[in-house]
């Protein structure tokens, strides 16, 4: 509640809410205009080059006199000249003082503590375990979505005003500001289920635990139960076995055939053999 009113109060301060608040004019069924106001959106550094650019060619178009006679329409040309201009220079971050960036830098972090507030984790935005209820991750997302855009907004804002050049991919990706949330190994009831892995504080506490311990075993046991999984030990089919494991098949010249293709060669060994014991009697 404190970071909501101090969020307010900097946004009312005269000497920085010129430079986060625009004021809107929506046209109304009756003719007139409603005003409202909504935070500023700024131009990327790189977006404001790309448009200088354009604006440049444009001009260098239209003092041609060769180039601009084969223009069929150069109003057109003129008009995006201007809008071109315009745009940069509007939405443009503003130069600041240093009281300015102050307060502007305040209420970044005042953003920051209130957006953290009830924003889902990194790790229950993957496993979302409750997706087959009506009040899942998902549900709880939108819900907090919905309810700090107006501060995700100020708090990309404040950002550009304090740094106009950087031009970073995820400067201004709220998703840098989701905490990690509890990690947890195993994520049976997740929707993209996690491999087991021991996080950092299980590797830490591992030799603290007897796992040996049958009340240890019976807790695990009752674990397992729980989440009903199923715990299936020995060889499975279709792996590798280790050598040594393979059944011996002896055909009666004494021949062995072992291996994961004992089974098949010998069966062709024995037929050939047959085929040679009647080749030898047809000969007789």
């Amino acid at each position: 509640m404190a970071q909501r009113d101090e969020i307010q109060a900097l946004v009312n301060d005269p000497e920085i809410k010129p430079l986060l608040i625009e004021q809107r004019h929506i046209p109304q069924a009756d003719g007139t205009d409603r005003v409202v106001e909504a935070p500023r959106n700024f131009m990327r550094a790189r977006l404001r080059t790309e448009r200088d650019a354009e604006a440049v060619e444009l001009e260098t178009v239209l003092a041609d006199p060769y180039a601009r006679k084969r223009i069929t329409n150069p109003d057109v040309l003129k008009r995006r000249l201007t809008s071109s201009r315009r745009d940069i220079v509007q939405q443009q971050p503003p130069m600041t003082t240093p009281s300015q960036r102050s307060k502007v830098f305040a209420l970044m972090k005042a953003c920051e503590a209130v957006i953290a507030t009830g924003m889902p984790s990194k790790q229950e935005m993957r496993r979302n375990a409750d997706r087959a209820s009506s009040v899942g991750v998902a549900d709880r997302a939108k819900r907090w979505d919905r309810a700090q855009k107006g501060n995700v907004l100020l708090w990309k804002s404040a950002r550009q005003i304090l740094d106009p050049e950087n031009d970073d991919r995820d400067y201004l990706n709220v998703e840098q500001l989701r905490p990690e949330g509890l990690h947890q190994a195993v994520g049976l009831d997740a929707e993209i289920p996690q491999v087991f892995a021991l996080s950092a504080q299980a590797k830490a506490n591992y030799d603290a635990i007897d796992w040996k311990n049958p009340e240890v075993q019976a807790e695990i046991a009752a674990r397992l139960a729980e989440a009903r999984v199923k715990v299936t030990t020995g060889v499975r089919r279709g792996a590798l076995r280790p050598p040594g494991n393979y059944k011996v098949y002896a055909a009666p010249d004494g021949k062995t055939f072992t291996g994961p293709f004992g089974a098949p060669n010998y069966k062709r060994y024995l037929k050939r053999l047959d085929m040679q014991k009647h080749a030898e009697g047809a000969i007789a």
